[in-house]
């Protein structure tokens, strides 16, 4: 019988991304990480991950608590979204990664959370719950409620055009998850590469990347 084959997926991040390129092989995907990487058409799909604040410039605003931009990876990064749209290949982002997706599509940024030591934080320990949106593809994945990491202090505000939100954080109603109405996109705010099986505090995300390398056809 022929073996599958296994999804190639390109990830740009800050560097070589241990934690996104190991999430993508559990889920039995290969990943091609970097900074600045280079679409050579032969990929499958492309994930976005974190790291610096999107410049506001890119969405027509002024600095107001946004941090240090990288304008290469910014760039670099719009043009991998357009070159895999033009492709017809899905997209995921995750947290960075759904800002600049959705400045990519026209939306713009809440640029300065308020933090707090239980909610939006700039530390990795920090844990709270999620409501998601019924008929959604991460309610599919997730049910009603589940708890996530919260690593950020940026997060999306008017929406890219075909975004809808799906899930929100609680209390505070920050978008944590977005998905498109027509194509094979979607972004989350948390980190679900670091909600594994050994981390019992929230719920295990594996099945994102599992339904992500499903989407790569």
């Amino acid at each position: 019988m022929e073996q599958t084959k296994k999804k190639r997926i390109l990830i740009s991040g800050s560097g070589d991304s241990p934690e996104y390129v190991a999430a993508i092989e559990r889920a039995g995907g290969i990943a091609v990480a970097g900074h600045l990487p280079e679409d050579d058409g032969n990929f499958d799909g492309l994930l976005l991950a974190g790291g610096c604040d999107v410049d506001p410039a890119r969405y027509g605003e002024t600095v107001n608590g946004a941090g240090k931009p990288d304008p290469e990876r910014d760039a670099l990064e719009l043009a991998l979204i357009k070159s895999f749209e033009k492709q017809g290949k899905p997209i995921f982002g995750i947290c960075r990664g759904m800002q600049i997706f959705n400045v990519a599509l026209g939306g713009t940024l809440i640029q300065d959370l308020p933090q707090t030591p239980e909610h939006h934080s700039s530390e990795r320990k920090v844990f709270h719950e999620v409501e998601t949106v019924p008929g959604s593809k991460i309610a599919e994945l997730f049910g009603a409620k589940f708890v996530s990491n919260s690593f950020h202090h940026e997060a999306a505000d008017r929406l890219g055009a075909g975004f809808r939100v799906t899930a929100k954080s609680v209390p505070d109603g920050v978008a944590e998850a977005i998905e498109h109405e027509s194509k094979p996109w979607f972004a989350v705010q948390f980190h679900p590469e670091r909600m594994t099986p050994d981390v019992p505090e929230a719920a295990d995300a594996g099945v994102l990347f599992s339904y992500f390398l499903s989407l790569c056809k």
